[in-house]
Order: C-alpha cells, then structure tokens, then sequence
C-alpha cells in the first residue's frame, strides 16, 4: 500500500487556500497581565476584572514556500469584564462587555512531526476595530467606557499543533496571545449610593489569552485531464 505523504494529505502544492473556523475561547490570567486590577477612593473598593470571552471567525491559510504559510482572516470578538464595588458592609457586582472585529494577519512555520501532525508556530499583527462606546447602570452605580480609537493594531503571537486528515480536513488545537498597541477604552465607574458619589477611572488594556480551536475544510486537487497519445495510451495535462 502506498505511503501517503503529509504534503500530498493537506494538499497545497500549488500554494492554493486553504478556508476554515475558528472558536477561541479566551482565559483571563494575570500571568499575561489580564486578570483583576483594584483601586480605592475613600472608603469606596473598586475591582475591574476580565472574565472569559470569546473570539470566533472565518480563517483562510495558504502555503508561500516549503513551511512558510501566511493565514488571515476577519473575526468577532467578545471581552468581558465584571466590576465590583465596595464600601464597608455593601458589596456590589456588575459585568458589561466590549464588542470588536479583528482582521489578523500572520506569518507562520509549520513543521511535519508526522505524515498528519504538524507544530505550527505564527507572528504578525492584527486589525482590532471597536464600533460603539458602551455603557450600563445599577441602582448603584454607573459605568461608561469610551474607546480610544475606533481602529488600534495589536501584536499577535500563537502556537499549536495541526492534524491533518484526507477526507475531514484538518483540526487545530493551540494557543494564542493577543496584545493592542494602547488602551482600547477608557472607562468609567461610578458608585451613586455614597454621599460624595467617587467616581474611578480606569484603562483597560484589552489585552487576551485564547485557546484556540481551528478546523479547515478539506482541499482536494483536481485529478490531471487525460488526452490520448498516437500509441493509444493517454498523456496527463497540466491543469
């Protein structure tokens, strides 16, 4: 029987595109500078946190030479944030989100492990684009935040491994971190039970870690026409 290569399973000799999805759930973490930040006015505690989000979108992927590939793509993305307000024995908590669409571009090295896995490993930058400000309010308090563009770039790095199958297509597990080049908002909260009614502002950074699950639709190349020779047999011809 014989061997199929892993060049010829995920077929891209010809450098064609290669479409698929994406879902990135994203895992807040103070190891990558995402979790909780506190602050204090008077007597009044505040906590702004990133709680899991979201990113899900459309992928395209497609091979410039040997295990050189640059992938791309348009996706929408869901930050969420909880908010806790404190002062002495009341304890209040609250969440909103930030919406956004990203467009990523990214130069990536995917090296054969096997004749179906490959460890990928990608660099480049992306597009974050923000639509509205936002804002929400309790019978405690009230929150704004306001972009600080509607257009801010971000650093993207990610790292995973592809299995590649001849029929199925090919499935992505791996992680991603995503970090803007500024603040993305500026936001706003105020406590209105108190007598002084504080008001805290904050950056938030926008910053994220995904893991990220890929899956890319199966590419087969078109069989070679057939043309006959003038000893009766047929000769291939380039498509």
């Amino acid at each position: 029987m014989p061997v199929i290569s892993a060049t010829s399973l995920f077929a891209q000799q010809d450098n064609s595109p290669v479409f698929g999805f994406e879902v990135r759930p994203i895992i807040p973490s103070s190891l990558f500078r995402t979790g909780s930040s506190e602050s204090s006015i008077g007597e009044t505690h505040f906590t702004i946190g990133q709680t899991p989000g979201y990113v899900f979108g459309a992928v395209v992927n497609a091979r410039i030479y040997k295990n050189l590939e640059m992938e791309t793509g348009i996706c929408f993305t869901q930050r969420n944030f909880s908010m806790v307000i404190s002062e002495e024995s009341f304890t209040g908590t609250s969440s909103f989100r930030i919406i956004g669409y990203e467009i990523p571009v990214s130069a990536l090295v995917s090296i054969p492990l096997t004749e179906s896995f490959r460890m990928n490993n990608s660099l480049g930058v992306a597009l974050d684009a923000f639509p509205s400000d936002i804002a929400t309010s309790g019978a405690y308090y009230l929150q704004e935040a306001v972009r600080m563009h509607y257009i801010i770039p971000a650093l993207i790095a990610n790292s995973g491994i592809k299995y590649t199958t001849y029929q199925s297509g090919a499935f992505y597990l791996g992680a991603s971190y995503h970090l803007p080049f500024s603040n993305i908002y500026t936001n706003s909260a105020e406590y209105t039970l108190s007598a002084d009614k504080p008001i805290l502002y904050s950056p938030l950074r926008g910053n994220y870690f995904t893991v990220d699950i890929k899956y890319f639709f199966p590419y087969h190349k078109p069989p070679p026409k057939k043309k006959k020779n003038k000893f009766g047999g047929t000769n291939d011809l380039q498509n």
